[in-house]
């Protein structure tokens, strides 16, 4: 597999372009771009599914070894991307807070269509669904072998989201620092719910994305003094580098899990912060790429379909891949 991961590299640098003098400020955070950047990243979300139903190789150790090294960083710009485009929708649309009902349901209907396919499926090949379970996968706290986690951290902060503009009127900064709040208390009750870390390891990115969309000329404007973007840039990668051994120095103590939370938390900001700051100067898309990043979710929900269909037969896995 660590060909395909090759293969999905060079597609992903396929039409970049570097931009030498100032800042692709006007398209760092365009639709376009931010598919792109999405589709990079669900193609990699595809193969750690598609890893799991396959056996690993003697040659698969640089693609074992980058899905470790990348672990949850993979989603961070799914969430970062949202929390943006939600605040850049309450800034310049009016009335945008009631639209949100609509595209809670949307997201959650789309998703427990999906459920139905997966529950058919499972039946087909023989399995067993009690009604708890079924239940609580149409609310992605479970799974008929369905992913759900995501689905149940972007609703979850969707709904916060709209509550908290319902309390916050138009003061938006006051909607990100809420949505913040929501995001604290949803990793503690998962915490003590006993959810794995995974769940809640990168939601912090959807508000940083609330914030960035509310200061964003801010920003831009104070990263175009000399030499900080260098600065920011360099800080992001330092941060993120920093967090692997803190990690491990952590792991086994009495407070390891607090700090473990912390650190992974800290990680997946400053992975996100490092990927928009290399977006300001490198224009990332391609063809492929922007159609990956329009089906990200149907992608997303989708996938483990034919995983799992043909996890019965005995194939070569790039058979199995393709």
């Amino acid at each position: 597999m660590t060909i395909v991961l090759f293969i999905a590299f060079l597609i992903a640098l396929f039409g970049a372009k570097y931009q030498r003098k100032g800042y692709n400020f006007d398209t760092y955070l365009s639709p376009r771009q931010t598919r792109s950047i999405n589709g990079v990243f669900v193609m990699l979300v595809f193969l750690r599914h598609l890893k799991e139903y396959i056996e690993r190789g003697k040659l698969d150790g640089i693609f074992w070894s980058t899905d470790k090294l990348l672990g949850q960083l993979i989603v961070t710009t799914f969430l970062f991307y949202s929390g943006y485009g939600i605040m850049v929708s309450l800034k310049n649309k009016p009335g945008y807070v009631r639209k949100m009902k609509k595209r809670i349901f949307s997201v959650w209907f789309q998703f427990a269509l999906a459920v139905f396919l997966f529950i058919a499926l499972g039946l087909v090949m023989g399995e067993e669904f009690g009604a708890r379970r079924i239940l609580l996968s149409f609310v992605a706290w479970d799974s008929v072998g369905n992913s759900n986690w995501y689905i149940f951290a972007i609703m979850a902060m969707y709904i916060g989201t709209y509550l908290s503009a319902l309390i916050a009127k138009e003061k938006r900064t006051l909607i990100a620092i809420l949505v913040t709040g929501v995001a604290a208390l949803y990793t503690v009750m998962l915490i003590f719910l006993g959810k794995a870390e995974y769940w809640y390891s990168t939601i912090f990115c959807y508000p940083l994305g609330l914030f960035v969309g509310e200061y964003q000329e801010r920003i831009e404007s104070f990263l175009k003094e000399k030499g900080r973007y260098r600065i920011a840039l360099a800080l992001s990668v330092l941060v993120l580098i920093a967090m692997y051994p803190a990690a491990r120095a952590f792991s086994g103590t009495l407070s390891g899990l607090v700090s473990n939370v912390a650190i992974a938390d800290v990680k997946a900001l400053a992975f996100t912060c490092a990927v928009v700051l290399i977006t300001m100067k490198w224009q990332i898309g391609n063809g492929v790429l922007d159609k990956l990043g329009t089906y990200t979710f149907e992608i997303y929900i989708l996938q483990r379909l034919p995983m799992k269909a043909l996890s019965g037969f005995s194939m070569n896995k790039y058979l199995y891949f393709l």
